[in-house]
């Protein structure tokens, strides 16, 4: 059976902040940082079922985070079928 446990918000910081040195660079050590934007006047927002609307940056985070655990999950092409039914 697959469990999905519920997102966390993701940490974000300010491109201005981080180039200006505004930021504790101790939360970032030893972490995992993804570079992305989360406007939307950038075009890169989708819809993730569940989730809401995203930054692109978002879905790469789920991703890195699935090939870190090293369990990706194939539910092969029954569900696409499913929903589009």
């Amino acid at each position: 059976m697959l469990r999905l446990r519920a997102a966390t918000r993701l940490p974000q910081l300010r491109a201005s902040d981080v180039l200006a040195g505004r930021f504790d660079a101790r939360k970032l050590r030893g972490k995992t940082v993804l570079v992305g934007t989360a406007s939307d006047d950038i075009g890169d927002q989708f819809q993730i079922p569940g989730r809401g609307r995203k930054g692109g940056v978002y879905i790469q985070a789920l991703a890195a985070e699935t090939l870190k655990r090293g369990r990706p999950v194939s539910l092969g092409w029954l569900p696409a079928l499913l929903l589009a039914l």
